[in-house]
């Protein structure tokens, strides 16, 4: 998934108790790396693509 500046601007800020924005955009943009490229080496991880 690719995320753009629009997928964090809609983070709604009140869900992030004790987390800064910028940290989770961090995490979550990690996250969908991670993801896509094990999915490019045939090596899905369910669990993964769940937290998404």
């Amino acid at each position: 998934m690719e995320l753009r500046g629009s997928d964090f601007d809609r983070i709604r800020r009140e869900h992030l108790r004790w987390v800064k924005v910028t940290d989770f955009a961090r995490l979550w943009l990690t996250a969908e790396r991670r993801a896509d490229a094990l999915k490019a080496e045939g090596r899905e991880d369910g669990y993964l693509a769940g937290v998404r």
